[in-house]
């Protein structure tokens, strides 16, 4: 009988891990939990196979799963991974948890019989299989889970009085605890004294969006990338430096003294582009004028200053979208790293949709905006159609943006105050530029900024 073997050599080569590894780890994890429910093979030559998977989605299990596919080169018997993808967010650059679990599967089977799927079996194959996962994932109620049932029971105080002192107890030394969080609101007491530097409140909007960048995959990926301090001092600094509550630094009105301290230390959007491409060998320098820079203004900083607002309302008024201001935006995670957009385009339900980068550009104080992009050198013009160049600081900084916020798309507007005029760009998320920029930025900042921090202090 053929056989052919994929190796646990040539998985692990292609995911770039070892086997203690995030991937590894939790591609295992995902094949206990069963969560791979169809896979087989799609063609099959001497040269090449071709492969198919469907795997729950983890966090949404009675969802449609995730589709994975992939190409693998035969040669003696044994099989090389050329290339795989899932429709996942993290799944176009091929090495997702679902496809470190899909290929964990295929090295111990013999690839020869796998199981042939056709696209119309495969269409079909979450229909079939969508009952069986509902029940086995169905929600019941906390007193049927059988760990409650047996303890049911028990002597329960009905001295309601005590509960509450307990309750209030906790709620009064755990302030930042999220039932205590739950039971006073999320939305600030308007009637308390409120700093001048503060813009909005956290509401339901803001909750939002930050619920949303708490799920941003790449920053997950990012954060499992080993941070290697070159000095235990470094480490003792890192613990102690940037914990602001993010709900503090979403409420931070931008320019002012709080949020400029809340992102002296940290990556930010204006500024990360020339972190990635930095090539000189002086760090020490280079650190030391960015986390202490000379305060400074010219022309072109007043000049996007004073036009910002009439900027954003010309935006709202050409699209129609609404759009929320907020302060920084960060991730517990990455805590080295923060974001302070322009404005989030949410929805009708307050559901953050985009991202929007303003740039009111200077030449626009004297010509319209269509002559102004005839100038510029980060716009490239290709047929009547303007796109951003990629090798520029404003898409690292778009990029960043993204990446922090968990969106795909960002709207570049481009205004010319000379006749309250704009153009529109959207900007995609590129998963593989960020998370390439983002790995190299993490690198620098530990290697090789991070001590001139300590030496400061």
């Amino acid at each position: 009988m053929a056989q052919i073997t994929l190796s646990l050599t040539e998985y692990l080569s292609y995911i770039g891990c070892n086997a203690n590894s995030r991937a590894v780890v939790e591609g295992e994890e995902v094949v206990n939990a069963g969560h791979i429910i169809l896979f087989g093979k799609t063609a099959l030559t001497k040269t090449f196979l071709k492969v198919c998977a469907l795997c729950l989605q983890t966090s949404a299990l009675q969802s449609d799963p995730h589709e994975l596919n992939g190409e693998l080169t035969i040669s003696n018997r044994s099989a090389s991974i050329k290339q795989m993808y899932c429709t996942c967010k993290a799944g176009a650059g091929g090495q997702c948890k679902h496809i470190s679990a899909f290929l964990i599967l295929l090295t111990r089977q013999n690839l020869f019989e796998l199981e042939d799927i056709s696209q119309t079996q495969l269409a079909c194959a979450w229909s079939g299989r969508k009952g069986f996962v509902h029940n086995k994932y169905k929600a019941i109620p906390v007193l049927e889970m059988p760990c409650i049932r047996s303890k049911v029971g028990l002597d329960v105080s009905s001295d309601l009085q005590k509960q509450k002192c307990i309750f209030e107890f906790f709620i009064k030394n755990l302030p930042n605890c999220a039932i205590a969080k739950h039971s006073k609101g999320r939305v600030k007491n308007l009637d308390s004294t409120v700093s001048s530097t503060k813009s909005i409140d956290l509401d339901a909007v803001g909750c939002k969006i930050l619920n949303n960048a708490a799920q941003s995959i790449i920053l997950m990926e990012i954060a499992s990338v080993e941070a290697n301090f070159i000095s235990n001092c470094c480490a003792t600094l890192y613990r102690s430096i940037l914990n602001e509550d993010q709900d503090e630094l979403f409420t931070l009105k931008q320019n002012s003294h709080e949020w400029h301290e809340a992102r002296k230390y940290r990556i930010t959007g204006s500024r990360c582009y020339e972190i990635y491409t930095y090539g000189g060998m002086d760090w020490e320098m280079k650190s030391k004028k960015y986390f202490c820079p000379k305060s400074f203004t010219n022309k072109y900083v007043k000049h996007g200053q004073k036009y910002e607002k009439l900027a954003r309302e010309c935006f709202m008024s050409k699209t129609g979208y609404d759009v929320i201001e907020c302060g920084m935006i960060t991730s517990p995670e990455n805590k080295w790293l923060g974001f302070s957009p322009d404005g989030m385009v949410v929805n009708s339900e307050g559901k953050p949709v985009a991202l929007l980068e303003i740039k009111c550009l200077f030449l626009g104080a004297t010509m319209s905006i269509e002559e102004c992009l005839g100038s510029s050198t980060f716009i490239i013009n290709s047929n009547g159609k303007y796109t951003l160049k990629k090798k520029h600081q404003y898409y690292g900084q778009i990029q960043l943006g993204m990446s922090i916020l968990n969106l795909e798309k960002c709207f570049l507007c481009l205004y010319a105050s000379y006749d309250d005029s704009c153009v529109i760009l959207e900007v995609e998320n590129d998963y593989k530029f960020s998370k390439t920029m983002l790995e190299k930025i993490k690198n620098n900042y530990f290697n090789k900024m991070i001590h001139s921090i300590c030496e400061m202090k």
